[in-house]
């Protein structure tokens, strides 16, 4: 790795609010981590009021990084801590609380020189119940999961697959049920570089995903991008597909619209925050739509960055949290 990472944070970094402002006061700050290289990719609040951070951990474990787990209470204090891994490179990329107070950690490992999907499920004290890996022949990426209605799980990824001449990108959804055993699995899109970050189930019982379509590559490697989500059904049939567009093409650098986050907002309709290419910068990017994906309305920031979650208060209103502007590698 070209940079150390010896701390395990239990913050967000350079996080700012969209809606401006001074910030709040930190309450507290905590570190977590041994001698090794340690980075934290996801948390969540915990239904007793504390925190989960995963990640991976070269401190401890089986060897080289494997995935890391830490349980702590509302003032940061570590209550548990757990690696899941063997002596080949494993991480973590998103993690959910499950209905019955475990967890389930979404993941990646080595395998045959190629970056496989690694499912774990917990107990509440985070012992393995079971682990399951999904596709070992090509080099897939997983970026988020969700725990479906019937008890089962959703696992978004990118996955990366041969069309005859070169690999491509298609945008890759697998269900599962309860026990991790998969159920079926789709593939969307068809461009270069299509692919999707997030995913939400709607009270319906579909699912929506967010994230990017590519139209065109330039020459040189580069794309052309709009912003993109898809509606499947429960059983894994694309309804629809909407993009927006919104930066501009300057012929000669990599422009993409994307988004990173969705909800299903009150009215039934759905919030989504990306970015949005303006010259050789990328901007935050908000869109309302209807039920159908259809564009109500927009708005961007010139302040450099992208969107990365979204809130919906009282009185039809959103509160955004924008990072800083990411590097072309992480787009």
């Amino acid at each position: 790795m070209s940079k150390r990472f010896n701390l395990f944070w239990a913050a967000l970094l350079m996080l700012q609010l969209v809606v401006w402002g001074d910030p709040p006061d930190s309450l507290w700050s905590r570190t977590y981590g041994g001698t090794g290289d340690e980075v934290a990719r996801f948390m969540i609040q915990t239904s007793d009021g504390g925190f989960a951070l995963v990640g991976g951990t070269e401190s401890f474990g089986a060897g080289n990084m494997d995935v890391w787990m830490v349980k702590i209470d509302a003032n940061g204090d570590s209550l548990q801590s757990r690696t899941y891994g063997e002596e080949d490179y494993e991480n973590a990329v998103s993690l959910i609380q499950t209905t019955d107070n475990g967890f389930v950690i979404l993941g990646f490992k080595w395998r045959n020189g190629a970056e496989q999907i690694w499912l774990i499920k917990t107990d509440s004290a985070g012992n393995e119940e079971w682990n399951r890996v999904f596709d070992d022949e090509h080099d897939n990426k997983p970026y988020s999961i969700i725990q479906t209605s019937d008890g089962g799980f959703a696992i978004l990824a990118t996955a990366f697959l041969f069309n005859g001449d070169y690999f491509s990108n298609y945008i890759w959804l697998i269900k599962t049920d309860s026990a991790g055993n998969e159920e079926w699995s789709r593939t969307y899109g068809g461009g270069e570089y299509d692919r999707c970050y997030d995913l939400i189930q709607t009270l319906e019982g579909d699912f929506v995903l967010a994230g990017s379509h590519t139209f065109f590559q330039l020459e040189g490697g580069g794309e052309f991008s709009h912003l993109a989500i898809y509606k499947i059904d429960e059983d894994g049939d694309e309804i629809w597909m909407r993009d927006y567009y919104y930066g501009g093409y300057s012929g000669d650098i990599v422009d993409i619209d994307r988004a990173f986050t969705i909800i299903e907002t009150e009215d039934g309709g759905y919030a989504v925050g990306g970015t949005t290419i303006n010259g050789d910068i990328r901007n935050p990017w908000f869109i309302k739509t209807d039920e159908n994906g259809d564009s109500l309305w927009s708005v961007w920031s010139d302040e450099a960055g992208i969107v990365r979650s979204i809130v919906e208060t009282e009185y039809n209103s959103f509160v955004i949290a924008a990072g800083s502007q990411p590097s072309m590698q992480s787009l």
